[in-house]
């Protein structure tokens, strides 16, 4: 198995991708923290986690609240000793017009996405560096690299996780820690599902592939990116987009 004994913590997977990385990385062996602000979605995804016949636990984890987020780790070490994997994955995707928008809706794109990284990342990269190794991966976007109209703010913050993952991986990767990105391109979630299906065949018409993205394609790609397979690998952006941009 590519993560046995390891321990991973992924934000964000009560549901859609999040959920499936804790699913592919749990049958891969590893033990996983299920880490979301909905209770009801993270008894789920607990749920089906367990089912795999892995170690598990939940803890509730607002990202944005970075006195809880440092509460919520120090439950997870306290159960499990260390971190292994951490999957930066919780985030908002709302559609805002720039000449429309608010502060507020602004300010919260950025506390959620952007600055709930920086949270859950300074918690938890202590922790591989006393540990002398350990593998982050940060969801972003393929808006990161090329915009998105009506989401500035969003396509904002994905470029910020870029930048901060390229970042990390110079200054982690002396300590065997290593800081990775994905960007995901068009994407069936429950998120952005809605969107996707009304603007559907202008969508397929960008994708190569000719389909659109499931959750499970960036599960595979988080899955490779964790495991000693990506030994030699930091400071990358994967594209996984059904060759609708080439980064």
């Amino acid at each position: 198995m590519l993560l046995e004994n390891k321990v991973a913590l992924i934000t964000g997977s009560g549901r859609g991708i999040g959920r499936e990385i804790a699913l592919k990385m749990a049958s891969e062996g590893a033990s996983i923290v299920i880490a979301d602000i909905d209770e009801k979605t993270m008894a789920e995804a607990l749920a089906e986690v367990q089912a795999k016949g892995v170690k598990a636990m939940s803890v509730k984890m607002d990202i944005s609240d970075n006195a809880g987020v440092k509460e919520a780790v120090d439950k997870i070490l306290a159960e499990f000793g260390r971190i292994d994997i951490l999957v930066n994955n919780a985030a908002i995707f709302r559609q805002a017009p720039f000449l429309e928008m608010t502060l507020q809706q602004w300010q919260q794109t950025c506390d959620i996405n952007l600055t709930g990284l920086y949270n859950v990342t300074s918690a938890v990269a202590p922790c591989m560096v006393a540990n002398g190794k350990g593998a982050i991966i940060s969801i972003a976007s393929v808006d990161a690299f090329q915009g998105c109209l009506n989401y500035s703010h969003y396509a904002m913050t994905k470029a910020g996780v870029v930048g901060l993952s390229r970042t990390l991986a110079q200054e982690l990767g002396p300590h065997n820690v290593r800081v990775n990105a994905i960007a995901p391109g068009i994407m069936l979630t429950e998120m952005t599902r809605d969107r996707v299906e009304a603007n559907k065949e202008a969508y397929l018409a960008r994708v190569p592939i000719g389909r659109i993205g499931v959750p499970e394609d960036i599960a595979n790609a988080a899955l490779f990116l964790a495991s000693d397979l990506a030994s030699y690998i930091t400071g990358q952006v994967i594209h996984v987009n059904g060759g609708m941009y080439f980064g």
